[in-house]
């Protein structure tokens, strides 16, 4: 399955070339860095429930495989 997690900054453009992975229980995805468009699509093999990390914080929780828009502060 594969996830797409879109990225903003706080004044609202795309986050650009930030890392973003995901922790499921049975550990982290590969990273995967946002397009110029701030997207990030992330192939995995577990699903259920899911937390997104963003350049290593965590920043929200999701139910995978499914698309999440994350803004940073």
């Amino acid at each position: 399955p594969t996830s797409t997690i879109q990225v903003y900054r706080s004044d609202g453009s795309p986050a650009t070339s930030v890392r973003v992975s995901l922790e499921f229980s049975s550990g982290f995805t590969q990273s995967v860095y946002t397009n110029s468009n701030g997207k990030a699509t992330i192939s995995h093999e577990s699903t259920g429930s899911a937390t997104i990390y963003v350049d290593g914080s965590s920043r929200d929780s999701f139910s995978a495989p499914g698309t999440r828009t994350v803004r940073l502060p």
